[in-house]
């Protein structure tokens, strides 16, 4: 979900696939949409070299954003949405999805980040980026059990 609002600064569709396998339609949707580019979001366990080798084969340019964890792939990718800093991120548990798919349009319209927490404790890469963006404000999504007040 940390990828939806670099998608929407990208004008770039999300397209799904298995994490060892480039599924056939899904590189008929690439070609149907005429991209050149791939940001894959995730490290290899996520996204595995044979997908990435198998979008290069078919002619692509590709790019992996990835960190050591989730939590430095958003904060990588909060980077990447805002390069100059930001008064506003959103914070959301990593470890369960609902509550950064309810806030993904709502950040991306506004371009804002998405960095992810563990319930009980803020990561240091999510912190540190905080920190670097700048940002002033946190909207923590979920309630206390998804994000306790510790973080």
């Amino acid at each position: 979900m940390a990828g939806v609002p670099l998608a929407h600064k990208l004008k770039a569709p999300i397209l799904m696939t298995p994490g060892n396998k480039l599924w056939d339609n899904t590189l008929k949707e690439i070609k149907r949409l005429g991209a050149k580019n791939i940001v894959i979001l995730g490290g290899e366990v996520a996204v595995s070299k044979n997908v990435s080798n198998a979008l290069e084969k078919s002619g692509l340019k590709v790019r992996r954003i990835s960190g050591h964890s989730r939590f430095d792939t958003a904060a990588l990718i909060a980077a990447e949405v805002a390069p100059k800093g930001t008064k506003k991120v959103v914070v959301a548990n990593g470890m369960d999805f609902p509550d950064a798919l309810s806030v993904a349009s709502h950040a991306a319209k506004n371009g804002m980040p998405i960095l992810l927490t563990q319930a009980n404790k803020l990561p240091d890469a999510t912190k540190t980026k905080i920190k670097q963006l700048g940002a002033k404000e946190t909207i923590v999504v979920g309630g206390e059990v998804a994000v306790s007040k510790k973080c």
